[in-house]
């Protein structure tokens, strides 16, 4: 079994922010916070 090259791995620990935020979809966040998962402020802090 092969691993991650260590490049890969060194440019998704750099870039991991920028990615969780264009993961992270409108419609979801507006689902967690029609079901009260998430209040107005956390959705203020994700965005």
């Amino acid at each position: 079994m092969h691993g991650m090259r260590k490049e890969h791995q060194e440019l998704l620990q750099t870039n991991h922010v920028t990615l969780a935020k264009q993961l992270v979809g409108e419609e979801l966040l507006q689902h967690l916070l029609e079901e009260n998962i998430i209040t107005e402020e956390m959705l203020q802090v994700i965005e």
